[in-house]
């Protein structure tokens, strides 16, 4: 199980090596929008084709999947395999999945953070991350590790982010990442805290108010506690 991120710098050269007839690849190719169960994935965007891979066992192609009787958002593949497999029979420890709306804050006390390749300290480093940087957590495991779009980080050196209103006394919380007309939720005043749930790319931030009221605030006016 990997994604074509990590599968095409770093298995791909040594392939002749793995002895594996069955990949599970990884592609969220909606992003993080919700996805009914009920919605095939456009094959189009198939991982396969990014690997140069012919064949694939299945494709995971979202983490917020939208199922009856599940609140939360959760991990959706299709098989193209064999569902008796041994792949599936016998599965490799799960994770549990959260809702990836946590903003993590890198907290150590010598700096970079290592990002490993599987949940676990012993696992090869895949890269790292500045201490204080934000980053958004995908998955937790049953050890404390967290699971980021880079790899996986200990949650020992994980806290969730808040941050503060700031360069300016009131701040308006709104539904949507955009200013209109009736869009706004509630009014924070000046050093307010905000716990920070997701950054968006166009300058918000989806925010949780201490009295649990969720909505979207502008990144200009947020100091990063």
């Amino acid at each position: 199980y990997t994604g074509p991120s990590f599968y095409n710098p770093y298995i791909k050269p040594y392939i002749s090596q793995i002895k594996c007839d069955k990949w599970w690849l990884a592609r969220y190719y909606n992003g993080y929008n919700k996805m009914a169960i009920s919605i095939n994935p456009n094959e189009q965007y198939n991982p396969k084709l990014m690997t140069g891979m012919s064949d694939i066992y299945a494709w995971q192609y979202t983490s917020s999947g939208q199922v009856p009787g599940i609140n939360d958002g959760v991990d959706l593949s299709i098989i193209y395999g064999d569902v008796k497999s041994p792949v599936i029979t016998n599965p490799a420890p799960t994770i549990s999945e959260v809702l990836i709306t946590i903003l993590g804050k890198i907290n150590t006390k010598s700096g970079n953070l290592n990002i490993r390749s599987a949940p676990n300290s012993s696992a090869p480093k895949v890269g790292s991350y500045k201490k204080g940087e934000l980053v958004q957590l995908i998955a937790r495991t049953s050890n404390n590790w967290y699971r980021t779009d880079k790899g996986y980080i200990s949650g020992e050196y994980v806290i969730a982010a808040k941050g503060k209103v700031f360069n300016c006394t009131k701040l308006n919380m709104r539904k949507e990442p955009e200013v209109k007309v009736n869009n706004v939720v509630s009014v924070l005043n000046i050093n307010n805290e905000v716990y920070l749930m997701k950054q968006a790319d166009n300058g918000w931030y989806k925010a949780k108010t201490k009295d649990n009221l969720v909505g979207y605030v502008s990144n200009k006016y947020i100091m990063i506690l």
